[in-house]
């Protein structure tokens, strides 16, 4: 009977702590000018499940952006998809499949907190692309 209490307690602690969790990303999303549409996609990538998910296509026409892990390096998916980090400027880098031109561009956003930023890639090139 005890041993049925505690993992009743460990459970609840747990159930309580995802709900927390859930919570203060809905909270960062609302902030940030997205929805609760985005919740279920943004909580894999916080958890790791999944590198991003595009949630606006074509922001200016050449851009789109996605929802990435903070502080996560992509180059060793890009890397792993044929493409080479070329250069960095400005908070932008450029990654290119021959070495000579940039095929496409990553930058983060102002957009980051704790649980996910936001990142604008070239439009050509979405997140979802790369496996």
């Amino acid at each position: 009977m005890e041993k049925r209490k505690i993992g009743g307690v460990i459970a609840a602690v747990i159930v309580m702590a995802l709900i927390i969790i859930e919570a203060c990303i809905s909270r960062a999303l609302l902030s940030y000018g997205y929805s609760f549409k985005q919740l279920p996609q943004t909580t894999e990538v916080f958890f790791h499940l999944t590198k991003g998910f595009t949630v606006t296509s074509n922001v200016d026409g050449q851009t789109s952006r996605f929802i990435g892990r903070t502080n996560y390096d992509f180059d060793e998916l890009f890397r792993d998809n044929g493409y080479e980090k070329l250069y960095e400027l400005h908070g932008i880098v450029y990654y290119s499949k021959d070495g000579e031109f940039a095929d496409f561009s990553l930058s983060r956003t102002e957009y980051s907190c704790t649980w996910f930023t936001v990142y604008e890639i070239s439009a050509d090139h979405e997140i979802e692309t790369f496996k």
